[in-house]
């Protein structure tokens, strides 16, 4: 049972055309940013990422789609309080640079924070800011590490340079999640569509039929598919399109 329910009752190594990933990029991206925009939903998920809350403690969903406007846009950005803030990013195939794209995200919403306070880095005195946190949900069935730190990218070894910025970003994957829970069906759900696409080969309307029937027979997003699968439908058939004429 969701906690909506209670209260109100990784790396591919498979090249693909520019357009593909951009409408492949949208389509998933879209449908993970919309169900953890949920109020309910994003605190489900910040409790799977922080653990129990303190039931005053407020969570709230922030949009960072202006972000790099030519690049990568953030898929989630959750506040717990003025504590931490936590960057989520949702991923079918392994991306190595991850840690550098969510550093950047962590750097534009303490901006943002500091904005909001009406204080400036100028000051004379400390600014008190949220923990920056990185997470990347990862939907795909090949092995990916435990985590991905910033420093592997960098082109000298941190320790001549005495570097000490770091990015750690910690990989959620279907083992390590709590089977049952939103984050775990939304992973599921990625899955159970991908066997669908494949299992039915050309034709589109058995493949939306039987992600449809999968998704209920297995408790997968039920409550938000039952409310928003027409939205939902309508994307995976353009993705359908998309994949077709790609083809």
């Amino acid at each position: 049972m969701t906690l909506r329910t209670a209260e109100r009752m990784s790396g591919s190594d498979i090249s693909q055309d520019a357009s593909t990933l951009h409408i492949r990029r949208n389509v998933k991206d879209s449908l993970f940013s919309d169900l953890f925009s949920d109020k309910w939903y994003a605190r489900e998920l910040a409790e799977e990422l922080l653990g129990e809350l303190d039931p005053e403690e407020v969570v709230e969903t922030h949009p960072l789609r202006h972000i790099l406007a030519n690049g990568p846009i953030c898929d989630l950005a959750i506040s717990v309080g003025d504590r931490t803030v936590v960057h989520v990013e949702a991923q079918s195939t392994y991306n190595p640079n991850m840690p550098l794209r969510l550093l950047i995200y962590q750097t534009e919403s303490l901006r943002l924070h500091i904005d909001r306070m009406g204080r400036s880095i100028y000051s004379g005195k400390l600014l008190g800011i949220p923990a920056p946190l990185s997470f990347v949900v990862y939907t795909g069935t090949r092995g990916s590490p435990k985590e991905m730190r910033l420093s592997d990218a960098f082109s000298w070894d941190p320790e001549d340079l005495d570097c000490h910025l770091e990015n750690v970003t910690r990989i959620l994957h279907l083992g390590n999640v709590r089977e049952g829970g939103m984050l775990w069906q939304y992973i599921r759900f990625c899955r159970i569509n991908d066997e669908c696409r494949e299992r039915s080969g050309d034709d589109k309307t058995a493949y939306i039929r039987s992600l449809r029937e999968r998704c209920m027979e297995e408790n997968i997003l039920v409550e938000y598919l039952q409310i928003n699968w027409n939205e939902v439908a309508n994307m995976y058939e353009d993705l359908w399109d998309q994949e077709y004429v790609d083809r």
